[in-house]
């Protein structure tokens, strides 16, 4: 196993809709971790399913705004990869 082989690990990855966060998201997919995506508005629903066509998982969507400490709710993305 290499330091690169993240098979059956799981990582929470915030700020995972853009930038560096959705970078890493899909950089530690491809690596073969498990990962679970989070944003917290509409704005960036686009980019998280951008983000999930790109690394081609099964996904599980849930919401829970018990979480959040502000007004807006966390919503969180679970993505589960294929075994290769």
């Amino acid at each position: 196993m290499s330091n690169d082989d993240l098979t059956d690990k799981v990582a929470v990855i915030t700020g995972s809709s853009r930038g560096i966060g959705a970078s890493i998201a899909l950089k530690m997919a491809r690596d073969g971790a498990n990962i679970v995506l989070n944003y917290h508005s509409d704005s960036s629903k686009k980019y998280i399913d951008d983000l999930i066509e790109k690394i081609k998982g099964s996904v599980e969507y849930y919401n829970k705004p018990e979480l959040s400490k502000t007004k807006n709710p966390i919503y969180g993305i679970k993505i589960k990869l294929p075994k290769k």
